[in-house]
């Protein structure tokens, strides 16, 4: 009986009855020849034949000179009225149409005695929209709507009815005869208007029941294996016979239901009651629904309205916490300290702020150990987003021994990684629901097992219990941003204080590069002195040598001195003690050289060079290298002239490539592997960087190329590495 109660009524094709209402007659017909193919209803009232008859004859065979009335050919795929005719009764008949692919379905029923003239349904419209305007709440709203679509269609009972986020619907505002009772606030579950019922409601937003103890008319067809009509378009449309009975049982003759939409949704509906058969013209509903239209729209404004104060309200909240956050220190600890602010942000009856495994309760809340629990049960199957309901122990059975402290809970999870959480806490909202009969009664089926609706509509009132009052979509936002800005500080902290790390490591450093700045520069200042002295005892051995051959070594020694000191001088007044830019230094250093070699040299100096960084122990041994070269080329390559040296320096999948090239006689006296100082100097030097050097014949002259891996000290043991 519980599957009867639900299933059965979800499963019903109401959009394809096969059957239409019998106060109209319904054709369907080609597109273009507007020839019949499928008829039914009042067709012999209407056409002058049964609907069998019809079958096969085109419009203009049907209604003679009366089709001349009707626009076929300027329907769209949304019924309307296309014009009025004779039928064969003798009476007027309007005609409404509208497309499905290429066949146009055609309604007729009786048009009304007296017609309503544009004019006055304009006015009509703009009169319930006046009294619309004047609404001051939802509330207001709905109750002047029902009064004034009472007085627009006649019926003895008008009620605006608003489904529930559950899908059952109740009665808030009602417009009734005085001798009727009251349905106001009065419940009705789901099932009392199944899933596809509601979607046919947004679909069509107007459908009128003339009389519910009408016989559905089958719908004849030329071809009995068609596929059924889609009748979801059509005001003719038979309704499921369980609505029909549903009707009678409340008492009902006749109804219409205009559907109030909100975005495309069902928001709810007109719903009108009669107790005797009564029918809406075309014109009536065309008013009735432009009336929907502009009620839809006021409740939106007003729901909108709504949300935008929740939502000012609630960021002016925020933003006063955030600041005050953002100033008392770091955010997970200040936090606990505003749970004041956390109930004013989201209303509630108490609120838990968990820091790793501590918590801080504040209002009503589950014991520590009970909120522990709860916190490790959301961290769980949390993704992300706001977890919201006002019903928790249907969701988490512990939640039972508490539900009168915290029926409703909503909860975010700030960072995982703590972890830190908000939760607040509703307590359980007893509420006495007054249904119109037993909802949870189940349906009874008849003698052939359909299923049967309800009978009872009596007032039956239910107390419930474990819910909370329900959270709203402005406060589960809120609670969404509130996190978001809460990571956000956390980001700003985490970022001022690796910025804080950050300038205290680079005053540490700066600190450290300059004792050694210091030390370099004393140890410059001692190696200088050092070398000047060692230069002054060389120039006074050479002015008293004798020997023509001594003095001609010791001018060598004298010059290589000279050398080493203006690299060194070079070397160490770099910024970096650790590191030198290479090309940069390469260059001053070969300017040096060429204003101490003799005039005439500086300009014959020709240097190409890409960016290379090296380690200052790497470079004073290269810079060593490339005076020894460069001198080398000077004293030999020329004789006694001068003439173009050219340098060249780039780096190459981690080795520095150097080459020095002269234009001279092609030979110098000094060789890698001999024996002069020259030569063991640069053997030395290539040895401590693992390099190799190669001559080649230039033609002219020669071409030195020194080839090194680029090698840094590797920290605490003195080996060298890549």
């Amino acid at each position: 009986m519980a599957e009867l109660d639900l299933t059965d009524c979800d499963r019903e094709q109401i959009h394809i009855p096969g059957a239409v209402q019998p106060h109209g007659a319904l054709l369907v017909l080609d597109r273009t020849s507007h020839v019949a193919h499928l008829a039914g209803g009042a067709c012999e009232s209407c056409l002058g034949t049964a609907a069998a008859g019809a079958i096969g004859r085109s419009v203009a065979d049907l209604l003679g000179p009366g089709a001349d009335g009707l626009s076929l050919d300027a329907c769209d795929d949304r019924p309307d009225h296309i014009g009025s005719f004779t039928g064969a009764d003798g009476q007027a008949w309007d005609g409404v149409a509208h497309l499905m692919g290429d066949r146009l379905v055609l309604e007729a029923e009786p048009a009304p005695a007296k017609r309503m003239p544009a004019g006055h349904l304009a006015r009509s419209v703009e009169a319930a929209a006046a009294r619309f305007a004047q609404a001051g709440s939802l509330a207001e709203l709905c109750d002047i709507a029902a009064t004034a679509f009472r007085a627009a269609t006649g019926f003895d009972r008008v009620m605006v009815y608003r489904f529930l986020p559950d899908d059952s619907g109740s009665v808030v505002a009602e417009a009734k005869a005085a001798a009727l009772p009251t349905f106001l606030n009065h419940r009705y579950p789901a099932s009392d208007i199944p899933r596809q019922a509601r979607a046919l409601y947004e679909r069509n937003v107007i459908r009128v029941i003339p009389d519910a103890g009408y016989t559905p008319s089958d719908l004849v067809g030329a071809d009995p294996d068609a596929a059924p009509l889609d009748m979801s378009h059509c005001h003719l449309r038979s309704v499921s016979p369980i609505h029909l009975q549903y009707l009678r049982n409340m008492g009902v003759t006749a109804s219409a239901s205009i559907s109030i939409l909100r975005e495309g949704r069902l928001w709810g509906l007109v719903a009108c009651h009669h107790g005797t058969p009564r029918r809406l013209s075309c014109d009536d509903r065309t008013l009735c629904r432009l009336m929907a239209a502009d009620l839809s729209l006021r409740i939106v404004g007003f729901e909108n309205a709504d949300l935008l104060n929740g939502r000012l309200r609630s960021r002016a909240l925020e933003d006063e916490l955030l600041a005050r956050l953002g100033r008392e220190g770091p955010v997970a600890h200040a936090i606990a300290a505003h749970a004041g602010a956390l109930l004013r942000i989201v209303p509630a009856h108490g609120v838990a702020i968990r820091r790793q495994d501590r918590f801080h309760l504040a209002g009503r809340c589950p014991d520590r150990e009970q909120v522990r629990a709860l916190g490790d049960w959301l961290l769980s199957r949390e993704a992300g987003n706001a977890f919201a309901t006002a019903r928790l122990y249907a969701l988490y059975a512990p939640a039972a021994e508490y539900r009168a402290l915290a029926s409703g809970v909503m909860a975010v999870t700030v960072s995982h990684a703590e972890p830190l959480q908000l939760i607040w806490f509703r307590a359980e909202q007893i509420e006495t629901v007054s249904w119109a009969g037993n909802p949870h009664k189940p349906a009874a089926a008849g003698p052939s097992g359909q299923l049967t609706p309800r009978k009872s509509f009596d007032l039956w009132q239910e107390t419930v219990r474990g819910r909370s009052e329900p959270w709203t979509m402005v406060e589960v936002e809120a609670t969404e941003r509130l996190a978001r800005a809460i990571r956000d500080l956390q980001r700003s902290e985490n970022v001022d204080r690796l910025n804080l790390s950050l300038k205290q490591a680079l005053s540490d450093r700066d600190s450290l590069l300059e004792q050694q700045r210091v030390l370099l520069r004393e140890g410059d200042h001692r190696i200088q002195n050092s070398l000047q002295i060692l230069s002054a005892t060389l120039s006074r051995q050479m002015r008293i040598a004798a020997d023509p051959q001594v003095r001609v070594q010791l001018e060598e020694a004298l010059s290589r001195i000279h050398a080493v000191s203006a690299v060194h001088r070079r070397l160490f007044r770099a910024d970096q003690p650790h590191i030198v830019q290479f090309d940069t230094y390469l260059q001053e250093l070969l300017a040096d050289i060429g204003a101490s070699v003799g005039e005439g040299w500086a300009g014959e100096f020709r240097i190409r060079t890409s960016p290379v960084l090296a380690p200052t122990e790497m470079a004073l041994s290269i810079g060593l290298v490339v005076t020894e070269l460069v001198l080398n080329a000077v004293k030999y390559a020329y004789e006694d002239g001068v003439g173009p040296i050219e340098v060249e320096l780039e780096e190459r999948r981690n080795r520095l490539l150097l080459s020095v090239r002269d234009w001279g006689r092609g030979q110098t006296t000094e060789q890698p592997g001999g024996h002069g100082f020259g030569s063991r100097l640069l053997t030395g030097l290539l040895e401590r960087l693992h390099g190799e050097i190669r001559r080649t014949d230039a033609r002219p002259g020669i071409r030195v190329i020194v080839e090194a891996p680029l090698r840094f000290l590797e920290p605490g043991n003195g080996t060298r590495a890549p």
